[in-house]
């Protein structure tokens, strides 16, 4: 048997110790593990609803309709720092909305990739992971309302693409990030 077989070996065997000791403790608390899995679930399917971004994209059109210019030039005007036109200016808030809303989406991913570690290294005895999965998963919820509240959080955070503007970002807005988290709870030391 190899190494890694014997390590696959123990971790179910600690899966299984681990769900027993669990239902001593309370005979629902190992089963609540799976239904806070399966509520993640749930909830991206009610995400594919919510995230219609046809409203936005037909507004989009809309604007670059009476800016003159083809829907493809809108996002290089957008970019621009051309100033004044009430219609590029409404098309930079509805971009705005549309990136931001993606990143939410990602974050939520995120953080129950997060929980789904969390809970399968907690049930294989490895408790210092789980630590660390809830600190992320406070600072992700946090993230979330930040980026609901100012969409230029949520496409700043999605043009992170090295770990220098990663750390940036994040000196940037940890203030707001451990407010947010403490006031709902989370901080638990973070």
């Amino acid at each position: 048997m190899s190494n890694l077989q014997e390590l696959i070996d123990a971790d179910n065997e600690n899966i299984a110790k681990s769900r027993k000791i669990l239902t001593g403790f309370d005979p629902e608390l190992s089963s609540s593990l799976d239904t806070a899995a399966a509520m993640f679930k749930t909830f991206s399917r009610c995400m594919k609803g919510a995230l219609d971004d046809s409203a936005d994209l037909a507004d989009l059109h809309e604007c670059a309709k009476e800016l003159g210019v083809e829907p493809d030039a809108l996002t290089t005007l957008i970019r621009s720092t051309a100033q004044g036109d009430p219609f590029l200016e409404r098309a930079r808030t509805v971009s705005g909305r549309l990136i931001a809303r993606q990143a939410r989406v990602i974050v939520f991913l995120l953080m129950q990739r997060q929980y789904m570690w969390a809970a399968t290294d907690l049930l294989r005895g490895r408790l210092t992971p789980v630590v660390g999965y809830e600190r992320l998963q406070a600072e992700s919820v946090a993230l979330l309302f930040l980026m609901r509240d100012d969409p230029t959080i949520g496409r700043d955070w999605l043009r992170i693409t090295t770990p220098d503007k990663g750390m940036a970002f994040y000196r940037t807005h940890r203030k707001s990030i451990t407010k947010l988290t403490e006031s709902m709870g989370l901080g638990g030391g973070i």
